[in-house]
């Protein structure tokens, strides 16, 4: 203990510091003149405690680990295209692709290789256009089929259909196309715990803690407060939407290589006697 008496128009400051090698943050209010008397840390060890508001905080998280999204149910839509056999002078367009029969004509199986190619066939199958929107590939048995990949991913796209009037006239008239819808998923925000905070570079952070973003939506409990690891600025944002109403409370000093204890109490009697 650090004990001066002043005199009696000054009063009595007393001072409670913890032994040296402790490593803790007392964050007891949220405006600036709250921060005066806060020891501070950095790159301390797991079991660093650091008090907010007067509630130990739990394990400090990175910029990275708060705003980490799982996601779940995500599919990019596909369809699967069976091929008719085209006669002369046939021709359908689909995805931006046009094929049309040779002088020879061709099998549906030739029309699928020329499709998931893109190449002409001789004087079977005209290949002309542009795939647009997809990737093909031949799904193998049956030879006469390809895949189509929508390159949207995780999206539920236009279902994929022939466009134009087709000209059909061989064994087989359809382009029959089974569509398997592609979807975004669910997105789950990070759920955190209570009195949590997030701990990271100034950088990491960004102004005011604005690239922490809005974890507040979906998770169980949300940082109130940042702490930048290389500068000690200690950020505020009460409603953990840290997109806008952020504020900096004070600062910490950045003291390297401490390790746990119990948090400082730090008293000040201000009180003025009347001097005689």
């Amino acid at each position: 203990m650090v004990s001066t008496q002043l005199d009696s128009y000054f009063g009595i400051i007393e001072e409670r510091v913890p032994p040296e090698g402790y490593d803790d943050i007392v964050v007891l209010g949220t405006t600036e003149s709250s921060f005066d008397n806060i020891v501070g840390f950095t790159g301390g060890s797991s079991n660093d405690i650091i008090k907010l508001g007067g509630a130990d905080a739990a394990v400090a998280k990175t910029v990275a680990q708060v705003t980490a999204q799982a996601v779940s149910g995500n599919a990019t839509e596909s369809a699967a295209v069976t091929f008719p056999d085209l006669a002369s002078t046939d021709t359908f367009t689909l995805a931006g692709r046009i094929l049309t029969g040779g002088s020879s004509g061709a099998t549906a199986i030739e029309v699928a290789a020329a499709f998931a190619s893109g190449t002409t066939n001789g004087t079977k199958v005209t290949v002309s256009g542009t795939l647009t929107g997809y990737t093909a590939a031949a799904s193998g048995t049956p030879d006469n089929k390809n895949v189509l990949t929508s390159t949207t991913a995780d999206t539920n796209v236009t279902d994929l259909a022939v466009t134009g009037t087709p000209t059909l006239t061989g064994t087989v008239q359809t382009v029959a196309i089974t569509v398997t819808p592609g979807s975004a998923g669910t997105v789950t925000l990070y759920a955190g715990v209570a009195n949590e905070i997030v701990f990271d570079t100034a950088a990491n952070l960004g102004d005011l803690g604005v690239n922490i973003g809005d974890v507040n939506g979906a998770a169980t409990a949300f940082p109130i407060y940042a702490v930048a690891s290389d500068t000690g600025a200690i950020y505020y944002d009460s409603d953990g939407d840290w997109t806008s109403g952020a504020v900096k409370i004070g600062a910490i000093g950045v003291v390297t290589g401490l390790t746990a204890g119990i948090p400082p109490v730090v008293r000040v009697n201000t009180n003025r006697e009347a001097a005689c």
